[in-house]
């Protein structure tokens, strides 16, 4: 997972600068195990979306509330 964020990171210049991440692991198909790269902390729902939006991976981006 660091591998990964270290490369969003870069891909993502600057606009990842400020964040930071944390990983959850998730069970999907088959009993498969993926861990997911969680980026934040956004004020609000749409706030994240509009990021995902801003940087082009909406299709890949999960927005996600604690």
């Amino acid at each position: 997972v660091e591998k990964e964020w270290k490369r969003l990171k870069n891909k993502y210049k600057p606009e990842l600068d400020n964040f930071t991440y944390i990983t959850e692991k998730a069970e999907i198909n088959n009993n498969k195990i993926i861990f997911r790269l969680l980026v934040g902390d956004f004020i609000d729902e749409q706030n994240a979306r509009n990021f995902c939006f801003k940087i082009k991976i909406k299709p890949t981006c999960i927005v996600k509330a604690f």
